[in-house]
């Protein structure tokens, strides 16, 4: 699995990713971090022993950064591209979609959003409803509210999210 968190604070979500990591490590499940240089996550990550890949993105449109998150999936042979962040959504949707077009006869990473948050994935929500449909696997929302905002603001099927209660105090 790789986790992409570009995020520079130390707060619910950024704990939540790094615990995630540390818990399917033992199972022989292998994650890699990608994310911000010098910050939380990757001081955290790197003391648990999870291999990083410093990441730095412009913007949540970023191709550069969208080409080595691809390049660093494939390398690490991820099945699974999971995202906690709103600002690392659309980078990683466009990383997994260029792998995509690459192993069209192999599999490819599945993708998942980890929404936080209580507000639409992204702007305008029926455009970027639209885009998350063609390029992601699931949303995970962590409370019903925050699912029912992902599907009613993006006219999303409800089967394209699930809850899972967040399990940070």
């Amino acid at each position: 699995s790789m986790f992409v968190a570009t995020s520079r604070r130390h707060g619910v979500i950024e704990r939540y990713l790094v615990q995630i990591a540390m818990a399917i490590s033992p199972s022989g499940v292998h994650a890699v971090l990608a994310c911000a240089r010098d910050y939380y996550v990757e001081r955290a990550a790197s003391e648990a022993g999870i291999p990083v890949r410093p990441l730095h993105l412009r913007n949540s449109g970023d191709l550069c950064a969208a080409h080595f998150l691809a390049t660093t999936a494939r390398k690490f042979g991820a099945d699974i591209v999971h995202v906690h962040s709103r600002r690392d959504y659309v980078t990683s949707a466009l990383a997994v979609s260029q792998i995509r077009l690459r192993n069209l006869s192999r599999k490819s990473p599945s993708l998942l959003l980890h929404a936080h948050l209580d507000r639409p994935l992204g702007a305008p929500p029926a455009l970027s409803g639209r885009f998350f449909r063609a390029t992601t696997d699931r949303v995970i929302a962590v409370s019903q509210a925050v699912q029912r905002t992902v599907i009613s603001s993006h006219g999303l099927d409800a089967r394209f999210s699930t809850f899972i209660h967040n399990g940070i105090d």
